[in-house]
């Protein structure tokens, strides 16, 4: 069996009458969908926030996110063949039919291609062989930066785990959902899939992607968090001019620029140098990794690139500048801002580091911890430009209301900010003036980190009714 743990809604959620006519809808919803079949199990995952380590896990650095109590519920019926129908509790939303022999990814930008993805991803990686009838249901808000996506691709690729009986660690699952994701297109780095799996009750989780996927909680105490919505949509899946995927371009280029301009020509073009290799190969600390960084160009073209690199223009774009499925992941003739983008990776994996450093202290000094989040926003907004006025002004107003620190989290231009406060400091008050400052949106108080992937038994909810 998966390592996915059992968990009761009370060790799941703490509104238990909400979540338990949830739960129950969805039983109903399973029967009026599917007559004469009855589900086995719930599985779930949530959604996540991160307090630091802001797009730089696709460049190999760490994280530290947290899983929010916002999730994405299926209810569960393994088939006895490799069929595959999931259907929404929003009935406005299509269903999806498929088999996992023959599992295409949608042209159609909704839910159903994360679906594809996730099922594509366990029945190659995996070899998944058993179907599932399911119905769903989600809160994490879409576009909302607090990865509604990986939730749902998520809690797909662990109902077939479960259904199928596939012994599968967390890690390793994780490892197949950061890949599945990728197959929509999006160069994800993988703190999204790894924090709704592997988050732990009560914890941040330190995320490591180099050399192997390695999570380990931490407990930061005498502190809550707030998250804000600032009311601006962010859907980093959707083509962009200037967006995610340009940025992980930029960061690309600007790996292969520095070993290119440090005398050690890229030795396996076909498999992009990351920011983190290219520190590691020239043996650099992360003040040394900004003094070779602030040498680079402030910005190259494609062709720029290409002429340093000495390889062809279509050769940058296909063995470097695209996604897994081979597409670009940037228009031509489009800017690469390499220096500032790849200060911010570099500045911001320092302030990670030094942010573990800290938190790990007997007693931590929360006040530099706030700091270094608030940094880390200054950072998002002016060297990676991926902020907006909405969530620079949440940051400005929650540091006003006594926040130790606050920054947007996930990949900006709009969705949310996270800020820190004092454990000791009434949040109600706090709140009720956010709300008017998120756009009427009431915010998310978090006392303590969510847990991660679950299981839920029919038995356990059918005790409660």
């Amino acid at each position: 069996m998966p390592t996915i743990p059992s968990r009761a809604l009370s060790e799941i959620y703490t509104g238990i009458d909400a979540q338990k006519e949830r739960y129950n809808h969805l039983i109903l919803r399973f029967r009026d969908e599917f007559p004469n079949h009855e589900p086995s199990f719930f599985v779930r995952a949530p959604g996540r926030v991160n307090v630091i380590g802001e797009h730089v896990d696709y460049s190999g650095y760490s994280v530290l996110p947290f899983a929010i109590p916002n999730d994405f519920v299926f209810l569960v019926e393994p088939t006895d063949d490799r069929s595959v129908t999931i259907s929404h509790d929003d009935p406005s939303l299509p269903t999806f039919h498929g088999h996992l022999d023959s599992i295409t990814i949608p042209t159609e930008h909704n839910w159903t291609k994360y679906l594809a993805a996730a099922l594509k991803g366990m029945h190659t990686i995996f070899g998944a062989t058993v179907g599932v009838r399911m119905v769903g249901h989600g809160t994490v808000p879409i576009g909302s930066g607090l990865s509604s996506s990986s939730a749902l691709v998520c809690a797909t690729a662990a109902a077939i785990a479960a259904a199928g009986r596939l012994e599968i660690t967390l890690p390793n699952l994780a490892a197949a959902c950061i890949d599945s994701e990728r197959l929509i297109g999006l160069a994800s780095g993988g703190m999204d899939q790894s924090a709704s799996l592997l988050s732990q009750p009560h914890a941040l989780l330190h995320v490591e992607f180099r050399p192997n996927l390695k999570a380990t909680p931490f407990m930061l105490n005498n502190v809550q968090f707030m998250v804000l919505d600032s009311g601006v949509v962010s859907e980093k899946a959707v083509p962009s001019d200037d967006g995610y995927n340009k940025r992980v371009a930029e960061c690309r280029a600007a790996a292969a620029l520095l070993l290119a301009t440090s005398g050690h020509a890229p030795t396996r073009v076909s498999t992009p140098f990351i920011l983190s290799e290219v520190q590691e190969v020239l043996g650099l600390g992360f003040n040394g990794l900004v003094k070779a960084v602030e040498k680079l160009p402030e910005s190259v073209t494609i062709a720029q690139f290409a002429g340093i690199l000495k390889i062809s223009e279509s050769d940058a774009t296909r063995l470097i500048l695209s996604n897994s499925r081979g597409e670009p992941l940037l228009v031509p003739n489009v800017p690469m801002f390499v220096r500032k983008r790849a200060r911010h990776v570099a500045t911001e994996a320092q302030r990670t580091h030094d942010f573990i450093t800290e938190m790990t202290r007997p007693t931590p000094d929360l006040g530099h911890l706030g700091r270094l989040m608030t940094e880390s926003h200054e950072s998002c907004r002016t060297d990676y430009e991926c902020s907006c006025p909405e969530l620079d002004s949440l940051v400005t107003l929650c540091l006003a209301s006594g926040a130790f620190g606050a920054r947007l989290t996930g990949a900006g231009w709009g969705g949310h900010a996270i800020a820190m406060f004092p454990a000791d400091v009434d949040m109600k008050d706090v709140a009720e003036s956010a709300a008017g400052w998120s756009s009427g949106h009431s915010p998310l108080v978090v006392e303590a980190p969510s847990g991660g992937a679950a299981i839920v038994q029919m038995a356990d909810i059918c005790k409660m009714t």
